[in-house]
């Protein structure tokens, strides 16, 4: 179940990131380039997938890993 909810969280976060990004990359292109998009804009955008697939998959595994053993059920009823 982390698994998917970290999978589900990295594919939002990156349609998220690469929504926004023409607004800025497509006019620092054409300044700079002369194009509209970069030449190793690939690349790089590969490169920043998988860091934050690595680091959303991190950050889900090591929270799982510190749950508490008790069901959450077992722990609410105990409070109220």
């Amino acid at each position: 179940m982390v698994g998917v909810e970290g999978l589900v969280l990295t594919v939002v976060g990156v349609f998220f990131g690469i929504a926004p990004a023409p607004a800025g990359t497509v006019p620092f292109a054409v300044v700079r380039m002369d194009a509209v998009l970069p030449e190793r804009a690939v690349g790089v955008w590969l490169a920043v997938v998988a860091v934050a697939a690595a680091v959303t998959t991190g950050t889900g595994l090591a929270t799982a890993r510190r749950v508490p053993r008790t069901p959450a059920v077992r722990v609410v009823a105990s409070a109220a």
